[in-house]
């Protein structure tokens, strides 16, 4: 079971970013910042699919109740340009 508790802003980035990283490494480039209980990402990542991991996964973390979303999604075409 969750708890969400009030800690520190800076605490709960660390460890949401943290947790991001070990999740896929490409996240690491995410930025996360804390407001209580409620997080927000921002950043680009590859795909529709990774978005919502990235997201999924920063819910998951403890002390985290809201997660607002600010994940571009960079779709490259054929080419191999975005």
């Amino acid at each position: 079971m969750k708890t969400f508790t009030a800690e520190n802003p800076r605490a709960l980035e660390r460890r949401v970013k943290q947790h991001l990283g070990e999740v896929r490494p490409e996240f690491s480039r995410l930025q996360v910042y804390a407001s209580g209980t409620t997080i927000r990402i921002i950043g680009v990542v590859g795909s529709f699919y990774l978005r919502q991991v990235a997201i999924n996964s920063a819910k998951r973390v403890d002390g985290v109740a809201v997660v607002e979303d600010d994940i571009e999604v960079a779709i490259k075409d054929e080419s191999g340009s975005q």
